[in-house]
C-alpha cells in the first residue's frame, strides 16, 4: 500500500521497488492465500501497471498488462482447485 501510495504522489522511483517486491511476495506466498483475498493479487498487479503508465514508461506497462493476463488465469484456475 505504501508503494501505491508514493506512486500516487509522482514518486515513481520510490514506489516502484516497493510495488515489485509485494507482488512478488504475493505470488510467492499465493498458495496459502485464501481464494476469498486471492484478488488482491491482481491489484498488486493493477497498481504497477498504473505508475508505469502514470510513469510514462508505456512499454513496462504493456509487458505487466500482458503477464497480469496470463496470471489472472493461473490464479484463477489455481482457486478452483
Amino acid at each position: 500500500m505504501l508503494g501505491a501510495s508514493l506512486a500516487g504522489q509522482g514518486k515513481y522511483a520510490d514506489s516502484e521497488p516497493l510495488l515489485l517486491a509485494g507482488y512478488e511476495g504475493l505470488i510467492k506466498r499465493l498458495p496459502t492465500i485464501p481464494v476469498v483475498y486471492r484478488f488482491n493479487v491482481e491489484y498488486a498487479g493493477a497498481w504497477i501497471v498504473e505508475m508505469y503508465q502514470d510513469w510514462g514508461k508505456l512499454e513496462k506497462a504493456a509487458d505487466w498488462a500482458q503477464n497480469l493476463q496470463q496470471a489472472s488465469a493461473a490464479v484463477s484456475s489455481s482457486s478452483r482447485k
